[in-house]
């Protein structure tokens, strides 16, 4: 009959093996964390020029428009702009700072004809104000209904397994009125079709609130283009209102 004898541990060597363990956990937790801080890593200088299709008060006009991407220092601009005889001055332009956490606006003017609506952010006091007297927090992150496209693609380039299909982000966004937390679902990769060509592009979405109704509540589709430091290739916004902005890039520039 064979006798079985349990193996004789050594001590030193199961304490090795213990610390050893320990060590590659540690490591992978640190990974992880360092994976999840990616810090956004804003894109080059652009001019994007779009063909855009609009839809209001029962007019469908197809117009031009282009968003201008600039910095200078530690600060930045975005300007989204469009103009047609029928419709007037479209202009939503933000302005800030560039910090290791990507954009952080502090003015926005947001021009319809001749209305204007203005958003103050004072990252001092941390505080929104906007035209129509109202004030609210500004939590940390926080980005403008223009400036949050570019914030997109600053994150994008910074982590781009954040934009993987399935996943969300959500990013605190002041409005005209009110500052909201928009939850973007990444819808996944889609090939856009454009005067430049096929693009391959990501597609995120924000969907309005279930059951809210105002001026804040826009769904706002982003293609962004991977393969062009992945700016937005087109951008859809639909107010709650009907209205529609729907733009598809033609021509970058630096």
């Amino acid at each position: 009959m064979s006798v079985f004898h349990m193996p004789v541990l050594d001590p030193a060597s199961s304490l090795r093996r213990r610390l050893l363990a320990v060590c590659v956990l540690t490591v992978s937790a640190l990974a992880g964390t360092a994976a999840q801080a990616a810090a956004p890593s804003p894109p080059p200088d652009a001019h994007l020029y779009y063909q855009t299709k609009v839809a209001a008060k029962g007019m469908s006009l197809s117009i031009d428009s282009e968003i201008e991407w600039s910095r200078q220092g530690d600060t930045y601009r975005v300007l989204n702009h469009a103009q047609h005889m029928l419709l007037g001055n479209l202009t939503f332009d933000s302005r800030g700072r560039v910090t290791p956490a990507g954009l952080v606006p502090e003015a926005y003017l947001e021009t319809r004809r001749k209305r204007e609506k203005l958003v103050t952010i004072d990252q001092a006091s941390k505080q929104v104000k906007f035209s129509g007297g109202q004030t609210a927090a500004a939590p940390a992150g926080l980005q403008d209904r223009t400036s949050v496209l570019l914030q997109l693609s600053s994150l994008a380039r910074g982590d781009a397994a954040a934009f993987q299909t399935g996943k969300t982000l959500t990013v605190p966004v002041a409005g005209s009125s009110q500052v909201q937390e928009w939850v973007f679902q990444i819808v996944g990769e889609e090939t856009l079709s454009s005067p430049m060509g096929k693009l391959r592009t990501v597609h995120v979405k924000r969907q309005p609130r279930a059951g809210r109704d105002g001026p804040d509540e826009q769904q706002v589709d982003v293609w962004l283009a991977p393969d062009r430091n992945w700016l937005p290739a087109r951008v859809r916004l639909r107010e709650a209102n009907g209205d529609e902005f729907d733009q598809v890039v033609s021509r970058i520039e630096p």
